[in-house]
């Protein structure tokens, strides 16, 4: 797409999973990058992602398992039907909003081929159960924004480790928020992204 539009460097903004792939392109390209935003990135490690699983799993309810093991036996389920995960993906994200009542504000488009895609991204998950973001972060001297909503626990557990290992990284914590910051708190989301891609970059 860069090479597409004729830019020499670009902005780029990763949010979640999406923040692993931000890294490692930048990592892997750092003379395409202009700044880069990394909005509630994965963990940065193995480890710290572990972590995190951990303290989101304490908020989940009896309700919410029971809804759960409805939705994994359904027969829309059985049947591959991508709206049965469209449920399972929401209802799993419950416990990574400040606010719930928000939740349904949360758009998830998943492709009708959804489970052959999956199938074709189980080939790389192994790698995924033993990363480290460090190495590929510390290569970095672009500007960097990490944002994470202060309701989200790898905003404590991963938020400072990213702000470390970066030469150029600022960490920002959005209030009221939590891993879609950007839904419960567009306002002060959305002004950090302003002020940093406004920011001189310092000589």
């Amino acid at each position: 797409i860069r090479q597409k539009l004729q830019l020499k460097k670009i902005h780029v903004l990763g949010h979640s999973w999406g923040g692993f792939l931000a890294v490692k392109y930048a990592a892997a390209y750092p003379e395409n990058i202009d700044r880069i935003l990394l909005s509630d990135p994965m963990p940065l490690s193995t480890t710290v992602w572990q972590a995190e699983e951990q303290e989101l799993a304490k908020r989940i309810t009896r309700h919410d398992s029971l809804q759960r093991s409805l939705i994994l036996n359904s027969e829309a389920m059985k049947n591959k039907e991508v709206s049965a995960v469209n449920a399972l993906m929401k209802l799993s994200f419950k416990t990574q909003f400040a606010d719930t009542s928000l939740l349904d504000k949360l758009s998830i488009h998943l492709p009708a081929d959804y489970f052959q895609r999956s199938a074709t991204f189980g080939h790389i998950f192994p790698e995924l159960m033993n990363y480290d973001l460090v190495p590929d972060l510390q290569k970095l001297d672009a500007p960097t924004l990490i944002l994470y909503g202060d309701y989200e626990p790898a905003a404590t557990l991963s938020g400072p480790l990213y702000e470390q290992n970066l030469t150029n990284g600022e960490l920002v914590i959005v209030s009221t928020s939590g891993h879609f910051p950007f839904i419960e708190n567009t306002t002060e989301f959305f002004g950090h992204i302003r002020r940093f891609l406004s920011e001189k970059k310092q000589k």
